[in-house]
């Protein structure tokens, strides 16, 4: 079960536990909020509403902290401003809101208003159960130009291009966080602007060093005992990288290419190029040992590997600054774009987006909400909070971080977003069924990653007609 909160519930405890809350940026997120009389499990019926009030029931994921004291705060201000409807909030724990949520949308009640990453918003658009937002966003406001572009692509149906089905909430941008202290205890240079992949292996090798202080490059290395590594891809399983995870798209990109046509009518994985790169990066996990394996836990198996200083480099996006300055790390650091390559330098944008389910009771009450969501009123504190990156281009300056640190945020997080920058910004293509899509991948990569041995090719050329057969299905659903 989710919590719900309605207006009667939210007024009788959170008035002053939602302003506290927002002032606790640098508290832990599943730290307990000052509102606890609303933060109960539903379990009773609402009181029965009068006949001009209408009920905007809206289910997103939001744990205890900094998120749902911001839902709490929306939700308290939009009561005020309306006398004719009335919100009841259900929130889901992150970990459980997938499977909620597409109960949910099938359900015989379904929600009016949904949360959506842009990973299942083309399957749920597929399957005919979310509300094309476009002529309300052309009506209305607001327009989709107010935001980014790469947002508002991966929002529209990849089959007409002509239905959008949710409106961004919020947007991401992926980038190199380095530790320049160990970069300098290893006496290796700082990544320049337009740095190669190559040059990028290379860094990860000198910057992986034994409980000696030898690197990888040096006959002494003891590859048992690693005391730090190069580079950590993001992701403690053996499935990384995959085309659908986020953390090597723009590499991919560089080298190789997408993973999948911008239609997405078919697969690129078995290409010569796109198989050279994967070698590549099985290679620095398995052959230069600069990336931990699946084995590898952090010392209490909790938080990241990059904060803790365990790892020079790391794939991330700007909620990486947000945890860095939470946690009070004090490491000297900065940031750069990912490597460059025969095809370009890329940052893979990726975000959320509020969407309205077709079988909505209330499609006219949701939309008043959604649009208050996404106003700049509500988008602007959210961004300044520094934890969620900004989907409409009004906010984003907002961004950046009042010290100054790190020095390159504004290079490789803003200037590309803006046209400023050599970097070009792509939204990561999310084809429905990608689940069953990772499956596949993991099934045949599960062991390479693993370093145990497997024909790269081989298993790539067995992949591709599986998961062509699934992006043939999408277009004949």
């Amino acid at each position: 079960m989710g919590i719900r909160v309605t207006r009667r519930r939210l007024l009788a405890g959170v008035s002053a536990g939602v302003a506290a809350g927002l002032l606790r940026l640098c508290q832990p997120d599943d730290a307990p909020v000052a509102v606890a009389a609303p933060l109960v499990p539903a379990r009773q019926v609402s009181p029965a509403q009068t006949p001009s009030v209408v009920t905007i029931h809206w289910l997103l994921p939001a744990d205890l902290g900094l998120e749902r004291d911001f839902a709490l705060s929306f939700i308290q201000q939009f009561n005020r401003q309306t006398d004719d409807l009335e919100i009841e909030a259900t929130f889901e724990p992150w970990a459980t809101y997938p499977a909620a949520l597409a109960a949910a949308l099938t359900s015989d009640a379904p929600p009016d208003l949904v949360h959506l990453g842009a990973e299942i918003v083309q399957e749920h658009g597929l399957h005919g159960l979310l509300t094309d937002l476009l002529p309300r966003m052309r009506q209305t406001g607001p327009a989709p130009e107010a935001f980014f572009p790469y947002l508002v692509e991966q929002m529209t149906d990849f089959r007409t291009r002509s239905r959008v089905w949710a409106v961004p909430k919020e947007g991401h941008l992926y980038v190199v966080y380095c530790n320049k202290e160990l970069f300098d205890r290893a006496g290796v240079p700082y990544p320049r602007p337009g740095w190669t992949l190559e040059e990028f292996r290379e860094a990860a090798r000198r910057l992986t060093l034994d409980e000696n202080g030898n690197p990888v490059t040096s006959p002494r290395f003891n590859p048992r005992r690693i005391a730090c590594w190069g580079m950590d891809w993001g992701s403690s399983g053996a499935d990384a990288p995959l085309p659908g995870l986020d953390h090597w798209q723009m590499l991919a990109w560089a080298q190789a290419g997408p993973w999948f046509s911008d239609d997405l009518r078919r697969g690129q994985l078995a290409d010569p190029d796109h198989i050279a790169f994967v070698r590549q990066i099985v290679e620095m996990r398995c052959q230069d040992r600069v990336i931990p394996g699946v084995e590898v836990r952090l010392p209490d198996d909790n938080g990241d590997r990059w904060r803790q200083g365990q790892v020079a480099m790391c794939i991330a996006h700007y909620a990486q600054t947000y945890f860095y300055e939470r946690e009070r790390r004090r490491f000297d650091y900065d940031i750069v774009p990912a490597p460059a390559g025969p095809r370009g330098q890329f940052a893979a944008g990726t975000g959320s987006g509020w969407a309205i389910p077709s079988r909505s009771t209330q499609p006219d009450a949701a939309w008043a909400l959604l649009r208050f969501l996404v106003a700049p009123a509500q988008q602007l504190p959210v961004v300044r909070a520094k934890r969620w990156g900004a989907a409409l281009i009004s906010t984003a300056e907002a961004l950046q971080p009042e010290n100054g640190v790190p020095a390159g945020f504004r290079a490789a997080l803003l200037d590309p977003l803006f046209g400023r920058s050599a970097v070009q910004v792509r939204p990561i293509r999310y084809p429905p069924y990608l689940e069953q899509m990772a499956q596949i991948w993991r099934g045949e990569f599960g062991d390479l990653f693993s370093c145990s041995p497997v024909d790269l090719a081989e298993a790539l050329r067995r992949a591709e007609p599986r998961i062509q057969a699934l992006l043939d299905r999408a277009w004949t659903v």
